[in-house]
C-alpha cells in the first residue's frame, strides 16, 4: 500500500489517500474529474494508519472527504512537489515510471485475490469474496485469455465489483 497525494491545480486542492495501485486510482479519479489531476507525491507506508495521521495533521485545511486546500503547513509540506508530477519522480514499486502503468511483478496479488498463470496466454483469477453463514471461505474464479496486464486489470475490476466481499452495483463517488 502507498499513500498518495493527487493534486488538482485548477482548484488548488490535494487528495490524500491510500491505494495499492496508485496509477489505477489516478486514472479512476481523472475520469471523474473535469480538471487535470497530477500525482505529486507517493509515500511507501503502512497504509491507512499513515493516511489517518496525515488527515488529522492537515484537518484545518480539509475541504471535503479526502480533499484538502493547499495552504499553510500543507503547502509547506508539499512545496517541493507542487511543480512536479509522478513522471518526474523515481520509480515507485507499484508503478513503472516509463509506461505509467502498474509493475506487473507487484500487481499479481492482493489481500483479497490473486492471479496465476494457467498457460502461455491464459491467466487464472481467484478472488476471495467473504465467508458464508458457516464461516467457510467463498471464492470467485475466472479465466482471462491474453496478457498478464489484461488479467491484472480484470482483477482490479472484480475488486471494485466486490468491495466488501459481496457483489454490488457500480459505486458512484
Amino acid at each position: 500500500m502507498a499513500t498518495y497525494f493527487i493534486y488538482a491545480p485548477d482548484c488548488n486542492a490535494v487528495k490524500i489517500g491510500v491505494a495499492q495501485f496508485v496509477y489505477l486510482r489516478l486514472a479512476n479519479l481523472q475520469m471523474q474529474s473535469p480538471t487535470r489531476l497530477r500525482c505529486i507525491k507517493i509515500l511507501d507506508t503502512a497504509g491507512h494508519q499513515d493516511e489517518r495521521r496525515l488527515h488529522k495533521e492537515f484537518f484545518p485545511y480539509r475541504l471535503w472527504g479526502e480533499w484538502f486546500a493547499v495552504e499553510g503547513i500543507l503547502q509547506d509540506y508539499l512545496k517541493d512537489d507542487l511543480t512536479k508530477s509522478i513522471s518526474d519522480k523515481p520509480e515507485h514499486s507499484s508503478m513503472n515510471s516509463k509506461t505509467r502503468k502498474p509493475n506487473l511483478e507487484y500487481s499479481n496479488r492482493t489481500d483479497r485475490g490473486h492471479i496465476r498463470k494457467k498457460s502461455k496466454r491464459s491467466w487464472y483469477i481467484q478472488l476471495y469474496t467473504g465467508r458464508d453463514a458457516k464461516g467457510k471461505y467463498q471464492r470467485y474464479y475466472e479465466t482471462v485469455r491474453g496478457s498478464k496486464e489484461k488479467a491484472t486489470t480484470r482483477l482490479q475490476e472484480l475488486l471494485l465489483q466486490y468491495p466488501n466481499g459481496n457483489k454490488t452495483e457500480a459505486i458512484l463517488i
